[in-house]
């Protein structure tokens, strides 16, 4: 059996899905979740510095 061409992996992934979450980019509930979490650190964030100034 030869070796297979350099780019061929590439185009299986692409063939099949794989790559597709790459090129696409999250999912609108794993952006959804990453906003969840980024407004608790926020509210996090805001309460500990209320705190010091208060």
């Amino acid at each position: 059996m030869g070796v297979p061409h350099p780019g061929r992996r590439a185009a299986d992934a692409v063939h099949d899905g794989r790559l597709a979450p790459v090129l696409l980019g999250p999912t609108p509930s794993e952006r959804l979740a990453a906003a969840e979490e980024h407004a608790r650190t926020l509210a996090e964030r805001n309460r500990l510095a209320r705190e010091r100034t208060g």
